[in-house]
């Protein structure tokens, strides 16, 4: 299952409604990210609008390096009903971190179809300064 269909399925299971904002371009045989950085938007139950970028935890480094270096995230930011998540998967395997500004991000936890329950993510040892972790929380 692609990490787009993982991401759709766990919105659901969050009672978000979420839609793919990625876009083939097809004259440029490439795809396009909204403000070139995210690959889904989402809306909670409570309104709350978050902007996710997705991919395979192999990526995570390379994608929340370009989550921080976005013109846009600083006025994305600024409002406090949105939020920026990367999301990255192994397998059914997600981790999900909280980028708070251009320099740090919060791991929100894992979520697996194995288990109910949300554990703490791992960070590399490049931001592991940078990520502050939030035990026993689960991100809505």
């Amino acid at each position: 299952m692609s990490t787009d269909a993982l991401t759709a399925r766990e919105c659901g299971r969050l009672g978000w409604i979420m839609d793919k904002v990625e876009t083939w371009q097809t004259h440029a045989l490439r795809r396009k990210d909204l403000f070139r950085v995210f690959d889904q938007l989402a809306v909670t139950p409570e309104g709350v609008v978050v902007f996710i970028q997705t991919t395979t935890r192999g990526n995570a480094s390379s994608r929340r390096k370009k989550i921080q270096a976005s013109t846009v995230l600083p006025r994305l930011l600024k409002n406090e009903n949105v939020r920026v998540e990367l999301w990255t998967w192994k397998g059914e395997d997600l981790r999900r971190e909280r980028i708070s500004d251009c320099g740090a991000a919060a791991a929100l936890g894992r979520s697996s179809r194995k288990t109910s329950s949300d554990t703490p993510g791992s960070s590399t040892p490049a931001t592991r300064s940078s990520i502050s972790r939030l035990h026993g929380r689960r991100a809505s």
